[in-house]
């Protein structure tokens, strides 16, 4: 058995992807969740599409690390968003007549 090289992308991805997460809840804090949830889809989209045209490895590996940093804010601000916009917006709507 022969060691098995992996791509530094997915490894700085899942690093960008993980270093996001705890930061997310702060700056949603402070400029608003919406806000940071779309700066975040465009970072994602952003980064997803200009890893298809990457014209080499080290283009290819800063895209990828954009596109963590994006997709990491997605879930923390898209479960914010839906349990404090849903759930806690209206309490009345909680109660079951």
């Amino acid at each position: 058995m022969g060691t098995q090289r992996s791509a530094p992308g997915y490894h700085l991805r899942i690093l960008a992807n993980a270093a996001i997460i705890p930061v997310v809840g702060y700056i949603s804090d402070r400029i608003g969740t919406k806000t940071v949830f779309l700066i975040a889809l465009a970072l994602f989209t952003i980064g997803s599409a200009l890893c298809a045209f990457a014209p080499n490895a080290h283009m290819l590996i800063a895209f990828r690390v954009m596109q963590g940093v994006g997709g990491g804010a997605l879930m923390p601000v898209a479960i914010a968003s839906c349990c404090f916009g849903v759930l806690f917006s209206n309490p009345s709507s909680l109660i079951i007549e």
